[in-house]
């Protein structure tokens, strides 16, 4: 899209808008109507737009990740979870509610990488957050503290003090101490 017909289509957006901010339920529901045909009318053009930005993208996560929730019109939570957990895991999923006890229901029903309620931008930019996906979304966690574990392989070093225990009873050269001390454990042992 050219940035003439970008900067039309947002003035005419916004002379809709101051026009009628909130319109009624009925202009809603027509609106969204209207919505669910285009979607389903030019479904394969969509999908092959947001490959090209994207790159990769399956047309199964496009449609899920992207078209499903708009063009569905799901009325039925247990729809959601089922839909969801029948399909490959999503690296993120968002529900809108402000339902909390739905909000917790899909939580914790429904299998992606993370969660982000009531919003689907902001939380991948929390860098304090762990984010990051499970099965075919992919694995580990990216972004503070625990981004830092996946990324980084721990080197474990010990160093021993100069009197050990363990190196003066079990380690060569054996003496009287270890004679001792093995006989004494065979002692106890029976």
């Amino acid at each position: 899209m050219e940035s003439s017909s970008l900067a039309q289509c947002l003035q005419q957006q916004r002379a809709a808008f101051r026009a009628n901010p909130y319109p009624d339920l009925a202009q809603r529901r027509s609106h969204l109507a209207a919505l669910h045909r285009f979607l389903k009318e030019n479904e394969a053009s969509i999908i092959e737009a947001i490959d090209a930005d994207f790159g990769g993208r399956s047309a199964t996560e496009t449609r899920m990740l992207e078209l499903f929730p708009v063009r569905q019109g799901i009325r039925d939570a247990a729809e959601v979870i089922q839909y969801v957990n029948d399909h490959q895991r999503p690296l993120a999923f968002y529900p809108f509610t402000y339902d909390r006890r739905l909000a917790q229901r899909y939580i914790t029903e429904v299998l992606s990488g993370s969660v982000g309620v009531n919003e689907a931008i902001v939380q991948v930019g929390q860098h304090d957050l762990p984010f990051g996906g499970v099965g075919a979304s992919g694995m580990g966690h990216y972004h503070g503290h625990e981004g830092f574990l996946t990324f980084s392989k721990l080197r474990p070093v010990f160093h021993q003090g100069r009197f050990s225990a363990t190196q003066a009873v079990l380690q060569p050269p054996y003496g009287k101490l270890t004679k001792f001390a093995t006989d004494w454990l065979f002692w106890l042992r029976g």
